[in-house]
């Protein structure tokens, strides 16, 4: 080997290894300025500190589902609670996180509150477990690759080399550094006002086109399926069982009905699958709440942190009648 081609693999080997140097570097700025900071992690980071104040370990109520729920209910005002839901959350994900409130963090639930809205179960819904690095730290890598149908090892490295197609997301970042949702207890606070819409019929089609596909299926079967795995835990661990129908706007039904989805259709089919497995809950329908009060909403079918509080207090009034009523049962 001639001096010349020692100096270019010399060369070479420490360009590489600058190369991957800073790609780590990149990689792990990445997770701790960006992907740290993300809603899945805020909310986890505040679930723990909470869950070391709950009275002999004990959450009386757990609320879960989608942004729907992320966004409308507020714990403030619910005492003893906190909002697990998730944006663009399926109930595979929803699973793995009530397992993990009961093995892993020991925790004893009182009562359970599913969201069951149209769009919860729709075929719509994207490949479970996007915020990979979060749900691997109590899901297995190889129970989450045979569920999106992708090789392990090609999800560890992805796991591992987040910043791979992070492009967008780091330039976002550089250009809006401190611009983060506020989220308190779980619970997503959010601005806008639907009153204000030019367009609220567009805003509702763009809802629905969001939630549901052209023929659109509403009792997915591989998510219900963990939706009935989830029931079973909590008849398994005496957790009460409540249903939760959430607030749109009137504009969202109409949308909904212009597709012949009917609502009545949809959840005589649902409870009579849920009634194969559990028969003791509450059902509390808060769909048309809101029909006539287009301002507590920040978009179609979402509810602005104003309609939250209004929303949340009735809930909370709700919640307690439902109480009283199991205490004398």
């Amino acid at each position: 080997m001639n001096t010349q081609t020692k100096i270019f693999l010399k060369n070479s080997l420490l360009f590489t290894g600058l190369v991957l140097v800073i790609f780590l570097l990149i990689n792990s700025l990445y997770i701790h300025k960006i992907e740290k900071r993300k809603q899945v992690y805020r909310k986890e980071y505040q679930w723990q500190e909470f869950s070391n104040t709950l009275p002999q370990g004990t959450l009386d109520y757990a609320f879960f589902g989608d942004s729907h729920a992320d966004r409308a209910l507020n714990p403030e005002f619910v005492p003893n609670s906190f909002n697990f839901a998730g944006s663009g959350e399926s109930y595979t994900e929803t699973y793995y996180k009530v397992k993990k409130l009961i093995e892993n963090d020991n925790v004893n639930i009182n009562t359970i509150v599913l969201e069951i809205d149209l769009q919860i179960f729709s075929d719509k819904k994207g490949l479970p477990f996007s915020a990979l690095r979060y749900f691997s730290t109590f899901v297995p890598l190889s129970e989450i690759a045979d569920m999106r149908g992708e090789n392990e090892l090609a999800l560890y490295l992805k796991k591992g080399f987040i910043v791979f197609g992070k492009g967008n997301e780091i330039i976002s970042y550089l250009l809006k550094q401190n611009n983060e949702t506020p989220v308190s207890l779980g619970w997503v606070k959010t601005d806008g006002d639907f009153s204000n819409f030019t367009n609220k019929s567009k805003s509702a089609f763009e809802s629905f086109e969001a939630e549901f596909s052209n023929e659109p299926n509403l009792i997915e079967e591989d998510g219900f399926n963990y939706f009935l795995k989830i029931l079973q835990i909590a008849e398994d661990n005496n957790i009460n069982i409540i249903f939760i129908m959430y607030p749109v706007s009137y504009e969202y039904d109409l949308e909904i009905q212009k597709h012949f989805i009917v609502r009545e259709v949809y959840y005589k089919k649902l409870f009579d699958l849920i009634d194969d497995v559990v028969t003791k809950y509450d059902v509390l329908d808060y769909y048309k709440l809101f029909f006539e009060e287009p301002e507590k909403f920040t978009d179609a079918d979402h509810l602005n942190y104003v309609g939250a509080e209004s929303f949340s207090k009735i809930v909370a009034k709700d919640l307690e009648k439902i109480s009283e009523k199991q205490n004398k049962d």
